[in-house]
């Protein structure tokens, strides 16, 4: 990470290359897919910057996996959308077999960061004030908080 005053940049490779630049209150990724054929090619941006809004993407079963502050919410939503440049107006809440939202954005649950695997995706952040993990299965749309033996304290 480098920082320039008070925007920094970030560098990272998954299944694409991505580049970030942001600020305490505005964020911007940029991506170059590594499965195109040329080796030089432009950065695309997944979504370009607005004021206030904060987001992070992760690749992976063929979309964005987008966690965001987006209309003014005060923790991040989980929200996902096509594999592809400028897809802000696609951005959909990832909802659970129910059709319920998995992390809107309340004060219930804070989202703090997303891994995505081959099968399934973890989320980790908190609820109630307490540490917390979560997996996520696309492929049928389960949400479940993992429990573990010791109480968990901050």
């Amino acid at each position: 990470m480098t920082c320039f005053g008070l925007m920094y940049t970030n560098l990272w490779m998954v299944s694409s290359s991505f580049f970030e630049t942001a600020s305490k209150e505005t964020s911007e990724v940029f991506f170059l897919p590594t499965d195109k054929e040329t080796t030089t090619t432009e950065m695309e941006c997944v979504a370009p910057r607005r004021n206030k809004v904060l987001y992070e993407v992760e690749h992976g079963h063929g979309n964005w996996w987008i966690w965001t502050n987006v209309d003014g919410s005060p923790n991040m939503k989980l929200m996902t959308a096509p594999a592809k440049a400028n897809s802000v107006d696609e951005w959909q809440l990832v909802k659970d077999a129910n059709e319920k939202p998995i992390f809107d954005g309340s004060l219930a649950k804070a989202l703090d960061s997303v891994t995505v695997l081959e099968s399934h995706i973890v989320a980790e952040g908190r609820e109630g004030g307490i540490p917390r993990v979560w997996v996520f299965k696309p492929e049928n749309k389960s949400f479940q908080r993992l429990e573990f033996e010791e109480a968990a304290h901050d």
